[in-house]
């Protein structure tokens, strides 16, 4: 149904005066009338005397006026009447001549009222124009974003961990409810700080300036610990990690800033999950009221032709896209729109044209700066009395900000949904009336129920049958009185399953007000796992102190600093004292080793490295026993010593089996070198065989040479000088036997390993050359002195080479060869290799076992006397063989930087 509009003729009384000639004059008022009624916004014109002088079609569609109001005063129309003082604005507007707006409600609309006088040609003021704009959806949207605001604020509220937001200026803006609470600041106190500057009391973050700029320099944006942070609680450590934070549609750069409080996991176990930070956006909205009367109205108005041709555009689109009207008329609206939008606008505006129907379309237009705008265009036909179009009449109305909003609407929805879809605890919100309104997945999961199952349900299905009633009176006396009587952040409570199972759980909850009605929310995190992994945790504990209490020797844990902390059960019946008198280890440690053990424990304790010791320590009955000491650090994340884990052995038996059986092997070791003169008495004799020998020689050419006539003295003296050679070379081969073979005492000083060997090489050098063994030798000429007795290391290389060579007696389808090399295997050791090429060995390892042989009219303790001369010089022997390939002996010996204990 068309509403009728006041009468033409009583507007065109109020435009008489602007016109001279009165046919002009009516074409002029029924284009303007023409103009105001394709116009959807409501306009109506009172006299001076607040009488109604005219009204737009768009004014009695939604005012609900008919023509028979025209003439009627301001105050006897109902829908006027509800806008108070309203004829004393209009009286103020006409006086003053200055605009003057107003709000105003019809039933669910709202309208923004602008009243503006209306003059004639002539600058009169004849009386005044009301323009309503429908602000509606704008006002819908404001409540929606203001909601939204205080939903995140409560959500974020309930977060356990401090957080702020910082914006590019690093001041910050907002904080949470556990900020403040943590610091004891309030929100007037911080708004607009800059982050360096917060707590002048109680939180000084100044002291972290360095690291803080460090962190929001850097773009990666890593987290930074800061230790000693005085909050409410005292001293705390934390983690401050900052995350970069974007709007669409905002260029401006934000940054959220969590306190992560670490102190519990640093001084116990690791937390758990920690609640996902809930972010807080404010959407602030910025637009421009509209008015709609021709020039004054906040958009372009065009008229055109039936054909589409343009013939008015009101001044606003000239402004807007910098052109003339004859320019405008010339290029038309085609070369202002965009591109994506060229085809479908005119697509439309060309089907309207055709048809008759309204036209209406969205489409971005370029300003004058080259800048694109989003419109509404919107045209409506006049039919002349033939059922023709007459003109076409339309406003195009800005509405960039209104997609802006409803982008920021949008991206503020979908963030809340994603953020709450993703968190991995269940978040419920819920009624006054208990009822739950939201549950994300989460929930789903850890209660079992499908959505529809729980919705509109009270809370109360998620707890157990003997929590209901508690949390009802509780929930009631809040309602009633706001007093809490449980804590609303991180409390542990038992909840209930679809199954029926019940398991623990820590809720933190938050409220929010929605016109006048309270919503809650509530973070809700599954611990069963952590409560399992406690109870699991003191088992271990126990189990853990029955095994240390059940081990054969002495446990203890110690301070970084090498104080006793725990020690097992055996370590206490030992020295008959409690923990308590056991702070300090000195006073059960031997006098004489009280300064080894003392420097070893403070250069493990410098280096962080294991330390390993022998020492005699004090039982109860002032008795010392010898002890193997071996502690191992347990360290932390920065290499620091947490504590010492040590373990002490009982080895005061071994010690004295040990000396037995060094007082055995020295016995057994003179006993083999005896035995072995029948060896090698045959290498002796050549040896010194052949110098006696040239000495006979020598000797019987000198007398020739004397006998002479006349005497020949200087090839006598040659051959002498030869003698006194021969006789020398023997004397060695002498002296060598006796050192190899006397009880001489042991030595320890820097020796040539390679001069030790190629001696022992000389003199088995009878013995190779009988067996026809090729001896080939690769010496490191660099190698460092060794610190040894030089008959042990004789005897040592004198076993292993005559074991070489009769190693390989049997041996006739392939050349008998003797590899020696000498080489430095690290900067602490030298290492020599010994290889035959004889039939190998089955067992490299049983070889140095006393008594056991491969030779048939062997002792089996050759090799067994190698090792322990070896272990005395602190190094390693060790053999290596295939079967049927050779056997290669090599030991390694310290060289002389490196600092060596007494024998």
């Amino acid at each position: 149904m068309t509403t009728q509009r006041g009468p033409v003729n009583s507007v065109q009384t109020g435009f008489d005066r602007a016109n001279g000639d009165d046919a002009v004059t009516n074409v002029a008022a029924s284009e303007l009338i023409n103009i105001l009624d394709a116009i959807e916004v409501p306009v109506i014109v009172l006299r001076r005397d607040s009488t109604i002088s005219y009204f737009n079609k768009a004014g009695a569609d939604a005012l609900g006026l008919s023509p028979s109001d025209t003439g009627r005063a301001s105050r006897d129309i109902p829908v006027l009447t509800a806008m108070p003082h309203l004829e004393k604005h209009c009286s103020d507007v006409i006086a003053g001549g200055a605009e003057s707006r107003v709000n105003f409600r019809n039933g669910e609309k709202w309208f923004v009222v602008r009243i503006s006088p209306h003059t004639s040609i002539d600058r009169q003021v004849t009386g005044s124009v009301l323009t309503f704009t429908d602000v509606t959806a704008f006002r819908a949207s404001i409540d929606q974003a203001i909601y939204e605001r205080e939903f995140t604020k409560a959500i974020l509220n309930t977060v356990a961990d401090p957080l702020i937001v910082l914006g590019a200026d690093k001041r910050i803006q907002t904080g949470n409810y556990a900020f403040y609470t943590m610091f004891g600041v309030s929100r007037d106190e911080t708004q607009g700080l800059p982050l360096y500057d917060l707590g002048k009391g109680v939180f000084e973050l100044a002291l972290f300036r360095k690291e803080l700029k460090e962190m929001l320099a850097d773009p990666v944006l890593q987290s930074v610990e800061v230790d000693d942070v005085s909050t409410v609680r005292g001293q705390r450590t934390l983690i401050l990690e900052a995350h970069p934070l974007s709007f669409p549609g905002h260029s401006e750069r934000r940054i959220l800033v969590t306190f992560r409080d670490i102190t519990e996991r640093k001084q116990a176990e690791t937390r758990l999950r920690e609640l996902n930070e809930s972010l807080e956006k404010q959407v602030r909205i910025r637009t421009e009221e509209l008015s709609l009367i021709i020039e004054t109205i906040p958009g372009l108005v065009w008229c055109a032709a039936p054909d589409g041709e343009l013939n008015y555009l009101n001044s606003r689109i000239l402004d807007y896209t910098g052109t003339t009207a004859a320019d405008f008329a010339h290029l038309g609206w085609a070369r202002f729109l965009h591109s994506d939008d060229l085809e479908p606008t005119l697509r439309a505006w060309s089907h309207a044209v055709a048809s008759g129907e309204p036209y209406d379309i969205q489409c971005r237009l370029r300003r004058y700066d080259g800048v694109y705008r989003w419109f509404r265009a919107h045209g409506q036909a006049a039919w002349d009395r033939d059922g023709r179009v007459a003109r076409w009449y339309g406003l195009i109305t800005d509405i960039e900000d209104r997609k802006r909003v409803e982008e920021a609407l949008k991206s503020s929805e979908e963030k809340h949904r994603v953020i709450v879809e993703a968190a991995n605890d269940a978040v419920i919100s819920m009624d006054e009336n208990g009822l739950i309104l939201l549950a994300n997945p989460a929930t789903m999961n850890m209660f079992g129920y499908e959505l529809v199952e729980i919705l509109g349900k009270p809370m109360t299905i998620l707890m157990p049958e003997s929590m209901r009633n508690l949390h009802e009176i509780g929930y009631k006396r809040y309602l009633a009185t706001g007093e809490r009587h449980i804590n609303w952040h991180g409390i542990e409570v038992t909840a209930l399953r679809r199954n029926g199972q019940e398991f623990p759980v820590e809720v933190s909850f938050g409220q929010m007000t929605n016109e006048g009605r309270k919503i809650f929310t509530g973070f809700i995190r599954d611990i069963s796992e952590k409560k399992m992994a406690m109870e699991t945790l003191r088992a271990s504990e126990h189990s853990l102190r029955l095994i240390v209490d059940s081990i054969p020797g002495m446990v203890c844990n110690m301070t970084s600093q090498g104080e006793f902390d725990l020690v097992n059960r055996q370590f206490l019946e030992y020295t008959g004292k409690n923990l308590q008198e056991m702070k300090t280890w000195q006073a059960i440690v031997h006098p004489d080793d009280l300064p080894i053990v003392t420097s070893r424990l403070n250069s493990s304790l410098e280096t962080s490295c294991a330390f390993d010791t022998e020492v005699r320590l004090r039982r109860a009955d002032s008795e010392y026993r010898w002890f193997h000491c071996c502690g191992l650090p347990l360290q932390g994340e920065n290499g620091q010593i947490i504590r010492w884990y040590t373990l002490l052995t009982d080895i005061e038996d071994r010690k004295h089996a040990e000396e037995a059986l060094r007082n055995s092997q020295t016995q057994l070791s003179r006993a083999t070198r005896t035995a072995t003169v029948g060896e090698f008495a045959a290498a002796l004799a050549h040896e010194i065989n052949q110098p006696l020998a040239a000495v006979v020689t020598n000797g019987d050419a000198c007398l020739s040479w004397l006998s002479a006539q006349p005497p020949g003295l200087a090839k006598a003296q040659e051959a002498a000088k030869r003698i006194v050679r021969d006789g020398t070379a023997a004397g060695e081969v002498v002296r060598r036997i006796r050192a190899l073979f006397r009880h001489a005492p042991l030595e320890r000083i820097p020796l040539n390993l390679n001069e030790v060997i190629a001696e022992v090489i000389h003199l088995l050098g009878g013995e190779t050359a009988k067996k026809r063994v090729g001896v080939e030798t690769e010496f490191a000429y660099d190698l460092p002195a060794v610190i040894g007795d030089r008959v042990q290391l004789q005897q040592l290389a004198f076993n292993l080479i005559l074991n070489g060579i009769e190693a390989m007696d049997t041996i006739l389808d392939r050349p008998k060869k003797l590899f020696i090399r000498t080489t430095q295997e690290d900067p602490e050791t030298a290492l020599v290799k010994i290889q035959d090429s004889g039939i190998g060995l089955e067992n490299s390892q049983q070889v140095f076992e006393a008594f056991f042989t491969t030779k048939e009219n062997g002792m089996g303790m050759g090799l067994a006397i190698c090792r322990s001369i070896i272990e005395a010089h602190h190094g390693r022997l060790w053999a290596t063989s295939a079967e049927g390939t050779g056997t290669t002996f090599s030991f390694t010996l310290p060289v002389e930087t490196r600092v060596h204990h007494e024998f």
